[in-house]
């Protein structure tokens, strides 16, 4: 029997922890990912070994974190396992989230090559006056400029989704960062 299913994976890694954040990131940790890529990829192994019917995988996202902190040799060594691992639907979603600092053209170009489509740029937008308040990694410049780096591979930024946080909100400026996210 064959069932079909999504698979997340957590990437805890950060540059530096976003204020509003809750969720279980490290910052200033990036000499660990190569080992915690190797625990991700044995993670997957044990995982299959105690299921008693084959997936076939719809979605696979990768969350954080700041998934883009991996290398693209990084990403390899975790789809080796999988596709190792499950039956990778040829339609499947495979996403990741990713702040514009730590992508280029050819980063996203070398993700597209694996799979990966579309990309999730998530970005804390509002914070008057300018994100200082929230202590996001992205300011809204990073964001327009990934929206300039596409369509690499096929991804256009249609295909693309971008999440406005707004973890304080004051008369206003949720409607101002709305108009601001459209715009990019």
């Amino acid at each position: 029997m064959m069932l079909e299913t999504s698979i997340y994976l957590h990437i805890p890694f950060c540059r530096r922890r976003c204020g509003y954040c809750d969720f279980n990131t490290y910052a200033g940790f990036s000499h660990a990912i190569p080992a915690y890529v190797k625990a991700l990829c044995k993670e997957v192994e044990y995982v299959v070994d105690q299921q008693k019917y084959s997936s076939s995988i719809q979605t696979v996202f990768f969350g954080g974190g700041t998934p883009s902190l991996l290398s693209t040799q990084q990403f390899s060594e975790i789809f080796a396992q999988l596709n190792k691992s499950f039956v990778i639907a040829e339609d499947a979603e495979i996403t990741l989230e990713a702040n514009p600092g730590t992508v280029s053209r050819n980063y996203l170009a070398d993700l597209r090559q694996m799979g990966f489509h579309p990309h999730q740029f998530w970005n804390a937008i509002s914070e008057p006056p300018g994100l200082e308040d929230s202590g996001s990694a992205t300011p809204v410049r990073g964001c327009r400029q990934c929206r300039r780096m596409e369509p690499v591979g096929g991804v256009s930024a249609h295909q693309s989704g971008l999440d406005l946080r707004h973890s304080r909100a004051e008369s206003g400026t949720l409607a101002g960062d709305i108009a601001v996210g459209l715009s990019i």
